[in-house]
């Protein structure tokens, strides 16, 4: 019962793959999004009903094993995920918290801290909160929070240097975070340096040398090398440079500088051969893989992705190096079984899913491919260099496309030409690692070797990121996931039925599909008679108004990555861009802004007065030659059917904590008769300065302050009066945007509320008497 052959595992006697408890794993999965996104009592009503079912199913005897396991799963996800969302509510429900204030905290740091792109001197650090207070009242908790860090050289520098498990007294204002759907409690906002809270544990200090030391010995690598080799390590990728970063995104080899199941399999394997070469026994070696693997977890930090990538490298690693085929569904089965009820939060985290999913298609597809391709006489470490990578793209193909509407041509070859230089590379920076602290000189010589591997990834991820076409459209959302499960299987089945003949014609019938039907699939866009569209650039900002020139548009912003407005551009035909304006150089506004210039004439380039921070700056004149002219309030454009306005020329504000925003470009826009305000990233002071300045901000159209940030002026958006409240935001951002207060105001004074982690590209078009809206997600 349960247990099927895999695809393409003909060998007799072969025992197949064993299915007993993905049905609980399922229905596990299941129940956690229930639990999560419905509120406690709909899950009460919920179990009851398929308690019934169970019931009803039971008595007729239809598949009662089969039920009986999605029920138990279900159950403990709802009632899991449930119980820890009416925590964690409970305490954004303490009235301090849920209106905001000054207050101390009592965390332990349970993820490396995280440098926000462009803002070099700001940080998010995840933690688990243990105690709170404000003034006099004192509470106790023990849930997830998120700390936002800020401040001058030596406040930065406290918060770099923080590691997981320490103990820290943070100061600062302290809010609700996240709702339905995300387990995050509270969020801290604090531009103060950290108290340490008692003494940390051996390990803590141990892990924070260890990793410094290696960060120095790498100081004599190239800068994309010396920033490569600690993410290949540990996963540290603080000091990549954003264009190997983006390098290394274009053609999927981004999960290398993260930890993930690839790097466990590797440490692993490593001890494990040098196990089998000093002829230890199956006990030793299997004890020696256990502490390799609990020491490069505690290395790497006890933070949710280094869990995940420890329990399914292991499983990957326990199914591949020992044989057990047939038990290793089961082990991935336990395994998120144990991971979604440890944090319920998984269930909608892509790193989980992908995760999953590709340690799914390894077992599922590797055996059988490799040994298909050896008794074919093809060499086996060929066959397995090839079906790693191309199982593991395979399986979460579907996922991305769904995701970010693209399919990459380039990720499998790329990831089959770096396969060899990433184990030299993380062995090699492993070794540097237990002799950099303690002897600095063999430190240096291990990082000289490891940096020539990394040179290789380097020069990959280059050569694939220039290859023309080598991302192509596709439908995103679940069309697009159904259609590229479509197109798999077909391909797949030609394959097996034709063998020789029919790789040829899937291939042409793969470039046919991944040509052909998203446009068919998608329907036109942009939709006639738009006036703007705001594009989907993940956590950050686009929008794009139309001149009613054809191929003619003024663009607002670039988004963090060059991929993403070059895609949105191309898609609504723009060529030519007369006006680009920058509202300020934050990473997630300038970041992309290369993609702007990438065949298309560009003309003038405004910006705000503050030129903060400098990185920001620095893209703009790589990508234009200029680093464009300085706004001045009062100064309008006329551009074909668009008229603008300067409100705010971003030069005003100091002291504020968040100049950079505060002092971002306002513009107010005229197209077609359409009123539109764009805002940039202002927060509470340039909010209430611009309503009490007395300047007309009525508009039909609100691009929403910073993404929908809890620091807004309720005011702000009566005073503007949106028909339409539009918000640029990242799905599953760390940030909690957009606030719910945000969305409950907008909806409070008539807006209707289009969000691209929601809706995708979102167009306005111009309607008899007002405007309409289109989305593409």
């Amino acid at each position: 019962m349960w247990r099927v052959a895999a695809a393409g595992d003909l060998s007799p006697g072969g025992r197949g793959l064993d299915l007993r408890l993905a049905g609980v794993a399922a229905g596990v999965w299941a129940g956690a999004v229930v639990g999560l996104w419905v509120s406690p009592r709909v899950v009460v009503v919920a179990a009851v009903m398929v308690a019934g079912a169970w019931v009803w199913t039971h008595r007729s005897r239809r598949c009662p094993a089969v039920v009986a396991s999605v029920v138990l799963g279900l159950w403990a996800g709802m009632a899991v995920a449930a119980g820890q969302g009416v925590v964690a509510e409970s305490v954004r429900d303490i009235p301090r918290v849920e209106a905001g204030g000054q207050g101390r905290a009592v965390v332990t740091v349970t993820a490396q801290p995280r440098r926000v792109r462009g803002e070099p001197a700001r940080f998010v650090i995840g933690v688990r909160l243990e105690a709170l207070r404000f003034g006099e009242q004192r509470w106790r908790m023990r849930v997830s929070a998120v700390v936002f860090a800020s401040g001058d050289e030596e406040v930065v520098e406290r918060w770099r240097r923080v590691v997981p498990g320490d103990r820290l007294e943070v100061a600062g204002h302290v809010s609700g975070f996240g709702r339905g759907g995300d387990l995050t409690a509270v969020a801290l906002s604090t531009w103060s340096s950290p108290e340490a809270v008692g003494e940390p544990a051996w390990w803590v200090g141990w892990v924070s040398r260890v990793r410094e030391a290696l960060r120095r010995s790498c100081e004599v690598l190239p800068a994309a090398e010396a920033g490569l080799v600690p993410g290949l390590v540990v996963g540290d990728d603080s000091g990549l440079p954003s264009s190997v970063a983006e390098d290394f995104e274009a053609t999927g080899l981004t999960h290398l500088v993260a930890v993930s199941g690839a790097n466990v399999s590797i440490v692993v394997g490593a001890v494990l051969w040098l196990a089998v070469w000093c002829g230890a026994g199956l006990r030793w070696r299997v004890s020696s893989g256990a502490v390799a693997l609990v020491g490069f977890a505690v290395l790497a930090g006890p933070e949710p992705s280094v869990l995940r990538a420890s329990v399914m490298g292991g499983v990957g690693l326990f199914a591949m190096g020992f044989g057990r085929r047939s038990a290793a569904m089961p082990a991935v089965s336990a395994a998120v079984v144990g991971l979604l009820l440890y944090d319920p939060q998984l269930a909608w985290r892509l790193g989980f899913a992908l995760s999953v999913a590709a340690t799914v298609g390894l077992v599922w597809w590797v055996a059988p491919w490799v040994r298909r391709w050896r008794d074919r006489g093809r060499p086996a470490w060929a066959a397995g260099a090839v079906a790693v990578p191309l199982a593991a793209q395979l399986a979460v193909t579907p996922l991305l496309v769904a995701v970010d509407g693209r399919v990459s041509v380039v990720a499998v070859p790329a990831n089959v030409v770096a396969a060899p230089a990433v184990p030299v590379a993380t062995v090699v920076g492993l070794l540097c690692c237990g002799v950099a602290w303690w002897w600095p000189g063999a430190g240096e010589v291990a990082a000289w070797v490891a940096g020539w591997p990394a040179r290789w990834l380097v020069g990959v991820a280059e050569v694939g990121a220039a290859v023309p076409m080598g991302s192509l459209p596709w439908p995103d959302g679940l069309v697009g996931a159904v259609s590229a499960l479509v197109v798999l299987a077909v391909g797949a089945w030609v394959v097996r039925r034709w063998r020789g003949v029919g790789v040829a014609v899937c291939v042409a019938a793969l470039l046919v599909a991944v040509v052909v039907v998203p446009g068919r699939l998608t329907g036109a866009w942009p939709p006639p008679r738009w006036v703007l569209v705001m594009c989907d650039v993940g956590q950050g900002d686009a929008v794009v108004l139309s001149t009613g020139v054809p191929g003619s548009a003024v663009v607002v912003d670039a988004g963090p990555e060059p991929e993403r407005v070059d895609r949105c551009l191309s898609e609504l035909g723009v060529e030519s861009v007369p006006l680009l304006v920058v509202t300020h150089f934050h990473a997630d506004h300038v970041g992309g802004v290369a993609g702007v210039f990438r065949g298309r004439r560009v003309g003038h380039v405004l910006v705000p007065g503050e030129a903060a921070p400098e990185e920001g700056r620095r893209r703009l004149v790589e990508a234009a030659g200029t680093g464009g002219f300085t706004s001045v309030v009062g100064h309008g454009w006329r551009l074909g059917r668009v008229r603008l306005e300067v409100l705010a020329a971003g030069d005003r504000f100091s002291g504020t904590g968040a100049d950079a925003n505060n002092d971002s470009v306002v513009l107010r826009a005229t197209v077609a008769g359409v009123r539109v305000l764009l805002t940039g990233d202002i927060e509470l002071e340039a909010q209430r300065w611009l309503t009490e300045s007395g300047a007309d901000v009525s508009a039909e159209v609100l691009k929403v302050p910073h993404h929908g940030s809890g620091r807004f002026l309720p005011e702000f958006v009566s005073a503007v009066g949106p028909a339409v409240g539009l918000i640029s935001v990242g799905e599953g951002n760390d940030y909690g945007h957009p606030h719910p207060g945000v969305v409950s105001r907008l909806v409070e004074c008539g807006a209707s509320v289009w969000r691209t982690d929601l809706h995708g590209d979102v167009a306005v078009v111009e309607v008899s008497g007002g405007v309409g809206v289109y989305a593409r997600g």
